[in-house]
């Protein structure tokens, strides 16, 4: 019996074999499952990373992590078979590239559907790169890219398990620096949040913690991010919240389902970063849009996409101001934004109408 995968992968270039599939289904499953716990994602709601209708992992037979497993399956053994093949004809086998597709699925669903988590994986793993470039630590153990099972000191030779069992209340509190920077930032203002960050690794060394892995940092801060992130949301005065500002975008085109959600999401990124206008209004416009974004992500995570679909209000001024504050937007530049947004949004809803059915689907990139 060779490595599974491949064989699984050579029976179906000629008769397929069910008990191979089981077998790998089965596999899968646990090598999913063992993700979902390594990247601290099992105690999160399944929606994180697409998976909508189940409240948590182990709900009703662990249901969700059959539909996860049934769309990494078509992530790797649909969408890249050829490819797959490919390699297979010039390799002996393609265990490593099948882990590596699995290690793509997670980044691509997190990204998705979980920006908040993303954006903050994002920018503390930029620091701590920068921090062991810099000799302000070092890895102990794990990937040296910096991944949630690495664990880093602030010594070479400094022990692998004196980190406390749980750095999260130290952690969480970071935040209240870090935000909303930590979500927001653009270009050289990241090189701020990035140094911030550096100075509080470095503040754990100077409270006798010698080691920690990269996880026990990245976890407490993407779970407080998130409560934070729908705190400043609903704030505001006068029954003004910024979270209606999505309802601004959409005002006559109610988001159908879960992909045309995903497919307008995409059109206005794209959109966006290719608009002809000075360069401060498009940084103006891209801020506003990924802010939007976020709020989409929480809908998500949420199980609703009801903050576009609702009818349209009066956007308070007590919105507009809060809104300035967070992204530090001119307040008087934000009317005129928003109309370019839902300009750029109801021509990507008339394209979704009214383009030809026999436009090819576009494919996904492939991570083999």
């Amino acid at each position: 019996m060779g490595p599974l995968f491949t064989q699984y992968l050579r029976s179906l270039e000629g008769t397929p074999d069910e008990r191979l599939a089981l077998a790998v289904w089965k596999r899968l499953r646990e090598i999913l499952k063992s993700e979902l716990k390594k990247r601290g994602l099992w105690y999160n709601p399944p929606s994180y990373l697409g998976i909508f209708g189940w409240s948590t992992w182990s709900e009703a037979g662990e249901g969700a992590l059959e539909e996860l497993v049934a769309e990494c399956y078509s992530f790797i053994f649909v969408d890249r078979l050829g490819r797959l093949l490919a390699q297979l004809r010039a390799k002996p086998n393609v265990e490593g590239l099948i882990l590596l597709n699995v290690h793509h699925f997670f980044l691509e669903r997190q990204k998705e559907h979980d920006p908040l988590g993303y954006r903050v994986f994002e920018m503390v793993q930029a620091a701590a790169r920068q921090a062991v470039e810099q000799g302000e630590l070092f890895v102990l153990s794990g990937d040296p890219q910096v991944r949630n099972s690495t664990v880093l000191g602030f010594a070479p030779d400094a022990p692998e398990d004196a980190a406390p069992a749980s750095l999260g209340s130290l952690v969480a509190r970071w935040n209240d620096e870090l935000l909303p920077d930590l979500v927001m930032a653009r270009g050289r203002r990241q090189e701020d949040v990035w140094l911030k960050l550096r100075g509080f690794f470095r503040e754990l060394e100077s409270q006798g913690i010698l080691s920690f892995r990269f996880r026990d940092v990245l976890d407490p801060l993407k779970s407080d991010t998130r409560l934070r992130w729908a705190a400043l949301l609903g704030e505001g005065e006068e029954g003004g919240t910024p979270e209606r500002a999505v309802r601004k975008v959409l005002p006559e085109t109610p988001v159908e389902s879960q992909e045309s959600l995903e497919k307008l999401t995409r059109y206005m990124s794209a959109a966006v970063s290719r608009m002809p206008m000075d360069p401060r209004t498009r940084e103006y416009l891209a801020t506003l849009w990924q802010y939007l974004r976020f709020q989409v992500g929480a809908s998500e995570a949420a199980g609703s996409l009801e903050p576009l679909a609702g009818e349209p209000g009066d956007l308070e001024r007590s919105s507009h101001r809060r809104i300035s504050q967070l992204l530090g937007i001119p307040r008087e530049r934000l009317p005129g934004l928003f109309s370019t947004l839902r300009q750029l949004a109801s021509k990507a809803q008339l394209l979704a109408r009214s383009g030809p059915k026999s436009r090819p689907r576009s494919s996904r990139r492939e991570a083999g």
